[in-house]
């Protein structure tokens, strides 16, 4: 037991220098507990986030394909697929060899980047018509 030589009166003074006990919760206590504002704030674009289970190998990959998504790229933006299925597509030959022309993948509703080349082409595309 201790003795701190505080008489009850002086205990209660002490004692309600250091709480406010009609303070809201978060108000009371200056360490500790929720407090509105307090911590660092999110990183994610979209809002709330949750607590994932995922094999520990995965997680690097995972986390990079949720950024991308997260800043509004969609699935196909992410993947590292370099296949072309040019099936229905019209393939010429250009000086001997054969040539896929960007209008046809256009017009197939292909993605082509940058958005300079996408440009010409649709110019290139719109005088002749």
């Amino acid at each position: 037991m201790t003795n701190n030589n505080l008489t009850g009166k002086e205990s209660s003074i002490k004692h309600e220098a250091l709480y406010d006990d009609d303070a809201p919760a978060s108000k009371g206590m200056t360490r500790g507990g929720h407090r509105e504002g307090a911590g660092r704030k999110s990183t994610w674009i979209r809002g709330k986030t949750t607590v994932v289970r995922v094999p520990e190998v995965l997680v690097d990959e995972i986390i990079r394909v949720a950024r991308l998504l997260d800043e509004g790229k969609s699935v196909d933006d992410v993947t590292k697929s370099k296949y072309l299925n040019v099936s229905g597509i019209s393939i010429r030959l250009v000086d001997g060899k054969p040539a896929i022309l960007l209008e046809d993948l256009l017009k197939a509703d292909f993605k082509i980047r940058p958005i300079e080349v996408v440009d010409r082409v649709r110019k290139s595309m719109d005088r002749r018509s």
